[in-house]
């Protein structure tokens, strides 16, 4: 746990800091919801093969799955693409 000093003339007492960075509950929620909401997407999509929007058993193709983690791996990086 991180500690800051509080303000001057306190007597130097230390209060714990909030948590920031991976572990911060602001950094962990998005990202469990992202898991759930993909499960659930994946799952209702085998579920509705006829009207799928996307072919799950595409990504037991070892080429196509490797084209999508590329790129959206590339797309994330600083070097990729900017938006613009």
């Amino acid at each position: 746990m991180r500690f800051s000093s509080g303000p001057p003339g306190d007597g130097g007492s230390r209060r714990p800091r909030a948590r920031s960075g991976w572990t911060s509950a602001s950094a962990l929620l998005p990202l469990a919801g992202g898991v759930l909401l993909g499960a659930g997407f994946m799952a209702w999509e085998v579920r509705c093969r006829e009207a799928a929007v996307f072919d799950v058993r595409l990504l037991r193709v070892p080429s196509f799955t490797g084209a999508i983690v590329l790129s959206s791996s590339a797309g994330s990086s600083p070097s990729g693409s900017r938006g613009t």
